[in-house]
């Protein structure tokens, strides 16, 4: 496999957040509220 011409990746964030999985568990077991386009009805 060859080296990609990316860059690293820079971040001043020391680690994940704290409350990372208490966020996405709630978000995942929220309802999706957007409204349904009216040409796709």
């Amino acid at each position: 496999m060859t080296d990609a011409n990316s860059r690293s990746i820079v971040s001043n964030q020391p680690s994940l957040h704290e409350k990372l999985d208490e966020i996405v568990l709630k978000h995942l077991s929220a309802e999706f509220k957007k409204p349904i386009a009216e040409h796709t009805q």
